[in-house]
Formats: C-alpha cells, structure tokens, sequence
C-alpha cells in the first residue's frame, strides 16, 4: 500500500478535483439531451463549441498555445453554425494567480477571439 504523504502521484490537484465533480453534471446534461428531440434536427452536429482555457502571459493575454486553441475553436464553431445557426460557443477558464484575477482565461479568449475577427474583417475590405 502507498502512503499519500509526499507521494505527488496522488496528490489531488484542483483541475482532478473539479474533472471529479463536474463529470456527473456533464453526463446529466449529455444524457437529458440525448433524450430530448434537438439531436433528431442536428443531423448529428455538435449543439455546442467548448473552447478551454490556458495559461496566459503576465500582461493577462493569452499565451502562444492558447492563441491558437482559440483560433482553432472559433474556425470550428464558424463551420458549425454555418450550418447550425444556434451553434454556442463557449469559452472556458478560470482566474490565474499572480495578480491577474481580474481577468479570466475566458475574458482573453474572448477578447482575442474578437481581434482575431476584426482584423480578418478589416482584411477582407
């Protein structure tokens, strides 16, 4: 048997903490959609576009990775809702540490996701 003291492979971090306790809901909310009718008009396409959120720099702006993880997200959820005009899109993150709680992972993405597009629209003109 192994001792949880100073064993960092058992050590429950927050990110398995909350997996733990959000895994129930989501597969409530899987289970009470599967059951409803919206999947018998959506042609079998995703209802919902989850974009998780990364580190960001010191500044509160998203990191490399997570530029990217956005870029990506929003191309997917353009195809969707091309398709599917209620498409969601969801950007999801939590408050850094060092200084930053003001802004969330989630508020950068949004707001880079947002530049993204202005300046793909200022391109296009």
């Amino acid at each position: 048997m192994v001792s949880g003291k100073g064993n960092p492979r058992i050590k429950p971090t927050f990110g398995s903490l909350l997996a733990r306790l959000l895994h129930p809901v989501v597969i409530w909310l899987h289970n009470l959609l599967s059951a409803s009718n919206v999947h018998s008009q959506s042609h079998g396409l995703p209802d919902v576009v989850i974009i998780l959120g990364y580190a960001l720099y010191k500044d509160g702006s998203c990191s490399a990775p997570l530029q990217t993880r956005v870029e990506a997200g929003v191309r997917a959820w353009e195809r969707l809702a091309g398709q599917r005009p209620h498409t969601a899109l969801i950007f999801s993150g939590a408050h850094p540490g060092d200084g930053l709680r003001r802004h969330s992972e989630a508020n950068a993405m949004l707001t880079h996701a947002m530049v993204v597009k202005q300046h793909e629209n200022g391109s296009k003109q």
